[in-house]
């Protein structure tokens, strides 16, 4: 029997005698490589997203966990337009000139211009 080359699990030929301590075996080395792949994802600092303006508000973007900071822009990449902030960087206990503040699931939008009909916007919350 032959190997994989990433994980070691069994590549079995028609002449091999399968043996249930290579299936075992074979579950274990998965279960793991899971285990810490998910455990990697956990630990990254940061998420992104996109939303779709509704045009009403207050309206809560839900992330799971109250991030320490969010970075929002426009899909184009604007945070203003002739003074009306369409997005920037808002924190605990540091609102977004009363646009959006951080929410303890997420962060919530509390005015049109971060949440304006059928406009697309990207975020960037840090954990």
């Amino acid at each position: 029997m032959t190997k994989t080359t990433n994980y070691q699990l069994p590549k079995w030929e028609k002449t091999d005698r399968i043996q249930m301590s290579d299936f075992n075996d074979m579950t274990a080395a998965l279960d793991a490589a899971l285990k810490a792949n998910a455990d990697a994802i956990a630990a990254v600092g940061y998420v992104t997203g996109r939303y779709t303006g509704t045009g009403s508000y207050p309206r809560t973007i839900d992330l799971g966990f109250q991030p320490k900071a969010v970075v929002l822009t426009t899909y184009t990449g604007y945070t203003n337009n002739s003074g009306s902030p369409f997005g920037g960087v808002f924190g605990v206990g540091m609102p977004l000139s009363g646009c959006a503040e951080v929410a303890s699931n997420g962060f919530t939008l509390k005015a049109e211009y971060v949440n304006q009909k059928n406009t697309v916007y990207n975020y960037i919350a840090f954990k």
